[in-house]
């Protein structure tokens, strides 16, 4: 399991790019999908998750979902598919 960078203080303001991963993630249902379509190594995207998930002090990705919802449902990757596709 990948240690979260000194960066990832809880309470930290998530990157943009921890937000793509994640919206990314959402969307395609499994890390190495999601990291080939950023164009990133799978440990790289799997390490911008743990870094979400220590700033936001929860321990798995859906979880962090569920705390970024706002967030998720406003991003351009997922406009429409977030609504369509759950309850929430």
């Amino acid at each position: 399991m990948p240690i979260p960078s000194p960066q990832a203080e809880p309470g930290a303001k998530p990157t943009a790019r921890e937000i793509d991963c994640l919206a990314e993630y959402v969307f395609c249902g499994n890390h190495k999908e999601a990291a080939r379509n950023l164009h990133l190594a799978e440990s790289t995207f799997k390490n911008h998750l743990v870094n979400l998930r220590a700033k936001l002090e929860v321990d798995t990705s859906i979880q962090l979902a569920f705390v970024m919802r706002s967030t998720l449902e406003s991003h351009p990757r997922l406009i429409g598919f977030v609504k369509s596709t759950s309850t929430w």
